[in-house]
């Protein structure tokens, strides 16, 4: 992921990737601000507002607060979707 700051402020952005045969919608992101020593000092959620296609990738913009030296994102939840491939 990158962190960028943007008109609107900072922001984490980059590629969820899926590695299975089915697509995946409303995928739900927990981004942490991490300090210079690893710790957590911000969590945002976020979300992947498209459909992650199977065996591809969506892309994703967060808005996040500053003061983060590090930011870490995992996935928290998503639903199949029916569109298959």
């Amino acid at each position: 992921e990158a962190q960028q700051t943007a008109r609107r402020g900072r922001v984490v952005s980059g590629y969820v990737y899926n590695d299975y045969g089915r697509a995946v919608e409303r995928m739900q992101l927990s981004i942490e601000g991490l300090d210079g020593s690893g710790a957590v000092v911000s969590t945002t959620i976020g979300y992947v507002l498209a459909t992650v296609p199977a065996w591809n990738r969506a892309y994703f913009e967060v808005p996040v607060p500053a003061g983060a030296a590090a930011y870490k994102v995992r996935v928290l939840s998503f639903n199949w979707s029916g569109q298959g491939r």
